[in-house]
């Protein structure tokens, strides 16, 4: 895996601008904004624009340099492509940088630190995930396998949420293997039990499940499944002065949780059903269950399932095409932790 570490110190150095002024326009804008984000937080403005170009520069190179390596190609992915891992402080992680088109389709996950990466990876090779298939999970690729077997849903919790009941309910109960909630609130401990004794959780409904699950018991659960929380910014991180950011996101990190997949602003039910839909469908979960999905998809925008096994990143990559509003709606969902695979 490749990791692109994004924060505060960067070294200058020039790399060959594209030929369309379009494209360097708008990478001079994303640079920009980055640049005010900082500003508003108490950094120093750049005093002329000759810095704000060398800034530019030297960020667009790092990207560049790894869009164009070749040499890392399909070195820890089953589907050929590398796996980056983006380390971004507080302030650059307000950005969706995975849906720039030089990384756009490239399976992409983020960390807060260095320290929460050597952690998840010490934990998967030290405590991997149970495996229930009956297959060995000890291949070359590097990640975390889990059991497409063993998964807790919550569905439309809240009771308001009818579309998405209605689109997911027959999908989810049709699993033999797989236990949880629709249409209720659960009761007290259902999710963290969900979390503690399951391989993926899977929530459809308002928020992170803050409302059913504290953040001191996400924290203190010895062992946490793959989380895929689908509301509303589930995946936002909040900033808080002087401190890291904090969010639900970092909660499950602390929590163990090896992947997660999050919103980082507020999205739409209809366009994040079809993302959800065709996330699942790539990530090879449709598998496990008897009924398929009630929402009808585009054929255009969805892509066919892969023919390899493809971690839950690439499947999150996969699945922003599914989305009407694919810089909106599809640029929401970004995934933290390392790549995570089904056995």
């Amino acid at each position: 895996m490749v990791v692109l570490h994004v924060a505060r110190r960067t070294k200058y150095c020039p790399y060959k601008r594209s030929e369309d002024d379009s494209v360097d326009n708008d990478w001079l804008d994303i640079c920009s904004l980055l640049w005010d984000i900082y500003f508003y937080q108490g950094a120093a403005p750049p005093s002329d624009e000759e810095i704000l170009n060398a800034f530019a520069d030297c960020l667009g190179s790092a990207v560049q340099e790894f869009a164009e390596n070749d040499s890392i190609a399909g070195a820890d992915s089953k589907s050929g492509r590398p796996h980056l891992i983006l380390v971004l402080d507080k302030h650059a992680q307000q950005i969706p940088w995975e849906c720039m088109p030089c990384i756009r389709d490239y399976p992409v996950s983020r960390v807060p630190s260095i320290s929460f990466l050597q952690e998840r990876i010490l934990a998967m090779k030290t405590a991997p995930m149970r495996d229930t298939s009956g297959s060995s999970s000890n291949d070359n690729v590097p990640g975390v396998h889990v059991s497409g077997k063993q998964a807790f849903f919550v569905l439309n919790p809240e009771g308001d949420l009818h579309r998405t009941q209605a689109n997911f309910e027959a999908y989810l109960r049709s699993a033999a293997t797989w236990n949880g909630v629709v249409g209720r609130r659960p009761m007290n401990n259902e999710c963290e039990h969900g979390l503690a004794s399951s391989d993926i959780f899977l929530y459809f409904g308002h928020g992170g499940a803050e409302s059913y699950i504290s953040r001191s018991q996400i924290r203190a659960l010895d062992r946490c499944a793959v989380a895929l929380l689908l509301g509303c910014s589930s995946g936002q991180l909040k900033l808080a002065g002087e401190y890291d950011a904090l969010g639900t996101a970092t909660d499950y990190l602390v929590g163990g949780c090896p992947a997660l997949v999050g919103n980082l602003w507020d999205v739409g039910d209809k366009d994040i059903d079809r993302f959800a839909a065709s996330m699942l469908h790539a990530w090879g979960l449709n598998r496990y269950s008897t009924e398929s999905i009630a929402l009808k998809l585009d054929c255009e925008r969805n892509p066919s399932a892969p023919e390899q096994p493809v971690s839950l990143a690439e499947a999150v990559c996969l699945a922003r095409k599914a989305c009407r509003m694919s810089y909106l709606t599809g640029a929401a969902p970004v995934v933290y932790g390392i790549p995570a695979y089904l056995t």
